[in-house]
């Protein structure tokens, strides 16, 4: 059982870095903003540093032991691609949405894990094939909502960033943590905007720029909502731990 049990975050960890590096490749034809990721090894590096930190500060015994360390790495690589990029493949957004069900079923406190438990569906793999369906129809859903915007005229929020400001949501539930975790947003965002050296180590300028011109937003470069709330959304995670 620890045998596939590691099997399964090997392979997780592998779908974090190759599906991001992969991703990143088809939907970005500019090499020179592929590179500003760091490539691959700039990928897994961003993800091994991230899960390290997750075995760190958030121990866990349980049937996936792991989870916190993947969860952690691909909030890192997602917020890193947003930031360099201010385009996120959707593998990584899938891969979102995965750690997010396996976070949320590994959490004793979570809705998700006492539904689990109350039908007898938590042990892997059970727990892991079902996470993969939230995932799959989750980011379907991200899509479709996308879709709605265009059609509307809008189109500006995108699919990655429904995602990931329904994450706190989805892995708390309605808690104090998830309200936490929207605070400590918003703080990020007033901070962006408001002073110079947190705008600098949150926004990448040229990214940005790129993406206002993308996105046909005139006099403004926004912020990439991924670097604000999945920092905020690890902390209060891993903080809890």
């Amino acid at each position: 059982m620890a045998a596939a049990g590691h099997a399964v975050a090997v392979l997780v960890m592998a779908f974090v870095v190759f599906g991001a590096w992969a991703g990143l490749a088809r939907i970005e034809p500019d090499p020179e903003i592929r590179a500003r990721t760091g490539g691959l090894a700039g990928i897994a590096g961003v993800a091994l540093t991230a899960a390290a930190l997750g075995l760190f500060l958030r121990p866990q015994s349980g049937p996936m032991p792991w989870v916190p360390a993947v969860f952690t790495a691909q909030l890192a690589v997602a917020a890193w691609i947003d930031r360099q990029t201010t385009w996120v493949p959707d593998p990584v957004g899938i891969g979102l949405c995965l750690v997010a069900a396996l976070a949320s079923a590994a959490e004793p406190g979570a809705s998700i894990h006492r539904l689990l438990a109350h039908w007898g569906l938590a042990q892997p793999p059970l727990a892991f094939g079902l996470a993969w369906g939230v995932a799959i129809l989750g980011w379907l859903a991200g899509l479709a909502l996308w879709r709605m915007q265009v059609a509307l005229g809008g189109g500006w929020i995108t699919p990655p960033d429904l995602v990931a400001f329904l994450l706190p949501l989805a892995v708390f539930g309605a808690s104090g943590a998830a309200a936490l975790a929207y605070a400590l947003t918003g703080l990020l965002a007033l901070g962006t905007l408001r002073l110079a050296p947190l705008r600098r180590v949150l926004v990448h300028p040229a990214a940005a720029a790129e993406g206002a011109r993308d996105l046909g937003l005139d006099g403004g470069v926004p912020v990439p909502a991924l670097i604000l709330v999945l920092p905020s959304l690890a902390a209060v995670y891993l903080l809890g731990g």
